[in-house]
């Protein structure tokens, strides 16, 4: 068994509050960032997708989509996660703090995406122990779907977008593919393309930075997480593939 010590992307949250802090109340918000958002809307009875209360005037969603190797034909394929579950890994969380959106309400119900707003917790199984900081996301996605993360921008604009990825349960497994996409335009059915090419992150982090982004009022930006490899030829194995996830978006 190992234990990993899961560390917040801390200049992340520290930049978006810092953005944040210097918009006035009648001003359009000019970053937006994960590890905020979530802590907020879990300690506010958790909508999907997330109200817009400034700052965060860009709506953020909790998503499913069917693993594949590639950038889906459309935007229909990503559909919300449906049930929010307080507590939802049961025993397997101390403190039993740990809440997350996922397709119905029980401990093996995956794709996954949740957080822990008021405290840190301790996700432990037979092999398995990881200490998921307060306020850091987790993604578990499973054999057949990607846990997404998708962001609504609330203007047309361009934007920063740097994030960090990290593979936090090296007791198993064979890490987890993720990518960055977005649509072409807000319209249901619009085509989706890449902004960050699909990789593999094995028991390590990765950070990433897509420096101009171009959006347009109501098209979604999706942090994809997938089990293992799709391009392996069968299920991937989804084990110990829980995933820290924080964004950071930037108008520039």
């Amino acid at each position: 068994m190992k234990n990993i010590v899961v560390s917040a992307l801390a200049t992340l949250t520290l930049l978006g509050l810092s953005t944040s802090a210097r918009a006035q109340s009648t001003q359009q918000a000019d970053s937006w960032n994960l590890s905020r958002i979530m802590m907020t809307n879990d300690l506010n009875g958790a909508v999907n997708p997330t109200p817009t209360v400034f700052p965060e005037t860009g709506v953020w969603s909790f998503m499913q989509l069917p693993s594949i190797p590639s950038i889906p034909a459309n935007n229909t394929a990503f559909t919300l996660l449906p049930s929010y579950t307080v507590n939802c890994l049961g025993s397997v969380a101390t403190p039993p703090t740990f809440d997350c959106w996922q397709p119905v309400s029980s401990p093996s119900s995956l794709p996954l995406i949740g957080v822990s707003a008021i405290a840190t917790v301790n996700l432990f199984n037979i092999t398995s122990s990881v200490d998921l900081i307060q306020g850091m996301t987790m993604l578990h996605p499973s054999p057949s779907h990607a846990a997404v993360v998708a962001w609504t921008s609330p203007a047309q604009q361009n934007v920063r977008i740097l994030g960090r990825v990290a593979d936090v349960d090296n007791a198993c497994g064979d890490g987890v593919y993720w990518a960055v996409m977005r649509d072409l335009t807000p319209a249901v059915g619009s085509p989706v393309t890449g902004v960050v090419p699909y990789s593999t992150t094995l028991n390590s982090a990765t950070t990433f930075v897509a420096a101009n982004v171009p959006v347009l009022a109501g098209t979604r930006v999706y942090f994809v997480i997938q089990a293992g490899n799709p391009n392996a030829g069968s299920l991937p194995d989804h084990y110990c593939d829980s995933t820290t996830l924080d964004v950071l978006i930037t108008k520039l």
